[in-house]
């Protein structure tokens, strides 16, 4: 006798194997081509698509403009359609001037809206990696690492930030006083 399987069990297996295949492969694709250590090594297609992937690229820009120009059809043409199917005339221009003017109005400060806040995410991302190379250099790293940051940092390396450190604040006391004798001079 053969092994019968009812056609829903089946049904539920064979998702279940493809869940799990992509549970998978988004692991792989992560731990393997997504990786950060291979960030700017790709080229041409497979540097659009790392940058798809990791969110560097925001599709959602594209989108939103795409569904304005329809929504903005829509109610146009929605508008001048309400000219004809209206009872009076009178009604007929009113509705057909609410959705050509008002309607296309609010659409437009809607999807604006929506449209600033990716625009305001995308120039803090632009800020960010423009000031990420300043932040981590220099003997002022430790300003503003908080206390138990540096009381978990090894001793060596906290002694060789405080020399730093150290060798910054006596620099700024030199300028400053080039900058003291240079105003008593004047």
């Amino acid at each position: 006798m053969l092994l019968h399987i009812d056609g829903d069990v089946a049904a539920l297996a064979f998702l279940f194997l493809l869940l799990l295949l992509a549970v998978i492969g988004g692991i792989v694709l992560h731990a393997t081509f997504l990786s950060g250590k291979y960030e700017g090594r790709y080229q041409g297609f497979l540097g659009e698509f790392y940058d798809f992937m990791t969110f560097r690229k925001l599709v959602i820009e594209g989108v939103l403009k795409f569904l304005y120009v329809i929504g903005a059809s829509v109610m146009s043409v929605y508008g001048i359609i309400q000219l004809f199917l209206a009872d009076t005339f009178a009604k007929g221009i009113l509705y057909c001037l609410g959705f050509l003017v008002i309607g296309n109005l609010v659409l437009r400060l809607l999807f604006e809206l929506v449209l600033m806040l990716v625009l305001i995410c995308k120039n803090l991302v632009e800020v960010n990696q423009k000031l990420r190379p300043r932040v981590r250099r220099g003997p002022d790293m430790m300003k503003g690492t908080p206390k138990f940051a540096v009381g978990i940092m090894p001793e060596s390396l906290r002694n060789r930030m405080d020399s730093w450190l150290k060798a910054a604040v006596q620099k700024e006391n030199a300028l400053e006083e080039k900058s003291d004798q240079g105003n008593r001079c004047a």
